[in-house]
Parts: structure tokens; sequence; C-alpha cells
């Protein structure tokens, strides 16, 4: 049990009490000294905070995902006809017959 002062009363299983003082404003004068009020700011309620964290969206996810879908879809393709022409321009300018 520790008392209104900071004396510690320690009693043990086998019924003997201990008491101790306390010593440390002897050992640790700064820690003794009054601090004086401290300053508490405005508390704002974490769902009104909530807002500044996250930066808000242009358009909603779904829209970006299509869009984004969309654009690969479109340099799929893109880049399929690409290859189809170069292959086709390959093969026209090895049309030639067979060697036998």
């Amino acid at each position: 049990m520790q008392l209104a002062n900071g004396t510690v009363v320690w009693t043990s299983p086998t019924g003997h009490v201990y008491t101790t003082e306390p010593e440390g404003a002897q050992w640790f004068a700064g820690l003794g000294e009054p601090t004086g009020e401290p300053t508490v700011k405005d508390i704002v309620p974490a769902l009104a905070r909530r807002c500044m964290k996250m930066p808000t969206r242009e358009r909603p996810r779904h829209e970006d995902t299509r869009r984004r879908l969309n654009a690969e879809r479109h340099s799929n393709r893109t880049r399929l006809e690409q290859q189809e022409r170069d292959h086709q321009a390959w093969l026209a300018a090895h049309d030639e017959p067979a060697p036998f």
C-alpha cells in the first residue's frame, strides 16, 4: 500500500511489515520541483480530422479501373496490330518459291 506522502508499506506472506520512505527528492532534486499547469490543446473529434489524412479521389474507383483496363486493352490491340503488320511485311519481302 502507498500512502499519500509517498511512503510504501509492504507486508510479506509471513506477516512481516516493511516500510520504505520516499528518498527520490534527495537523489533527483529536479524531479521534486513543481512544473506548473499543463497546457491542454482543444480536442478535435477523430471523425473531423479523418478527411485531412486521406486525399480525395478525382473519380470513383470503378471508373479508374474501367479507364485503366480500356487503356491497357487499347495498348495491347495497337501492339498486336503492329506485330501483324510487321509479320505480313516480312512475309511479303520473303515471298520466294521453295528452292527445290
